[in-house]
């Protein structure tokens, strides 16, 4: 299979929405965190704002689009002092909590191809000069691109170190209601579903999406019941402009929803979720948390939604992804399966190959002897000689 390789400008990005989201259809790569609208949604905002380089690699055969390496340059200070430039997804921005978060990240490649394209694809970035790492964040696990990049040649990349593995997690609502719900255990049950009586003793109850034209204000009251809760706003300026960019390029797709939970017509609970390529995400959430001393307030509203899941044929999952409650893994607790996702980082730099090599050494050693913990940002899963 003849297979070139070459980078996509700017403007062939802005440009490239159609033939974007029609390889991504042939490939098993996330519908969401992967379309064109989240990523150049994510790439106007965060990476034009990090003053960074679009690296976005497209392989073509016979012409027609079969992959694409969808990176980024970024050019920092590691620890402050040494110079730095590092190739990652975009989607994401390695140890940096400022951004929106992006899950399930590959290359997206044509299924009927994925092995050469993947191949094809890593190979013109072994070649590729003018970076120093190379780190491939929250990659799925089941992946093409995590299996290829992991295969014995994966020297040739550089020096590999992986944080430990985590999960983002998902509810399978091709079986009945009945029996997922039979599948929880009691507690659950009850914390999830079966205190709506309670919560109805309480006053009139209302589960309805907010229009479209009230994007905006359902939104403010998001951030006020999350930083109510969490002490902390949950968009910042950068955060507000990406969601605001992603929702009115979804919202003509009816993929946006603002779900309200309203007692005797008072909004007490909020939910934030987007629906792509018959999955439905659960992005964030927030509640009066007063009122929700009382019953899991948040919990049953997103109970309400689950059920809901599970009459519409269109959904096939949905996903609460990853990260936990404030008191409680309950995401595990009500999943159904898990996508395994982790960090790889590959360190072609010489000097920082043996830097961090001894670092590994040094950590491992401590590690065994009980002397310390692990590398404070990312740990081997053995420790290689660099070449």
């Amino acid at each position: 299979m003849d297979i070139q390789v070459t980078r996509w400008s700017e403007r062939a990005f802005a440009e490239g929405r159609s033939a974007w989201n029609r390889l991504l259809r042939d490939s098993q790569a996330d519908p969401l965190f992967l379309g064109w609208e989240w990523q150049y949604s994510w790439w106007s905002v965060f990476g034009r704002r990090l003053g960074e380089s679009l690296n976005l690699y497209a392989a073509y055969s016979g012409g027609e689009l079969v992959g694409l390496a969808p990176l980024y340059m970024r050019r920092s200070r590691l620890r402050g002092v040494w110079p730095l430039r590092r190739l990652q997804f975009i989607g994401n921005c390695w140890q940096d909590v400022g951004t929106m978060r992006s899950e399930h990240l590959e290359f997206i490649v044509r299924e009927a191809v994925a092995r050469p394209v993947t191949a094809a694809l890593l190979r013109h970035l072994r070649q590729e000069v003018g970076y120093d790492e190379l780190v491939l964040s929250d990659i799925r696990q089941a992946s093409e691109t995590f299996i290829a990049a992991n295969a014995p040649n994966r020297g040739e990349l550089g020096y590999l170190r992986t944080s430990a593995p985590s999960s983002s997690y998902y509810i399978e609502t091709s079986a009945t209601f009945d029996r997922y719900l039979a599948s929880l255990g009691k507690g659950h049950q009850k914390r999830v579903f079966k205190q709506r009586s309670r919560l109805t003793a309480t006053g009139q109850v209302s589960v309805r999406a907010a229009p479209p034209s009230e994007t905006v204000r359902h939104l403010e009251l998001l951030d006020r019941l999350h930083a109510r809760r969490w002490g902390s706003a949950l968009f910042n300026a950068p955060r507000w402009a990406f969601n605001r960019m992603l929702i009115s390029r979804l919202q003509q797709n009816d993929a946006v929803e603002l779900s309200v939970l309203s007692l005797d017509e008072h909004p007490v609970s909020m939910l934030y979720l987007l629906t792509a390529g018959g999955r439905q995400y659960y992005l964030q959430g927030g509640f009066d948390e007063q009122f929700g001393r009382r019953v899991s307030l948040n919990l049953l509203h997103l109970g309400y939604l689950i059920e809901r899941a599970f009459a519409d044929t269109h959904i096939e999952r949905f996903y609460l992804l990853a990260g936990g409650g404030k008191n409680t893994d309950y995401k595990q607790h009500l999943a159904s399966g898990a996508v395994g996702i982790t960090d790889l980082q590959f360190v072609r730099a010489p000097a920082l190959r043996l830097a961090y090599y001894v670092y590994d050494r040094l950590a491992a050693n401590d590690a065994k002897s009980g002397t310390a913990g692990a590398p404070p940002q990312a740990t081997t899963e053995k420790v290689e000689q660099p070449t």
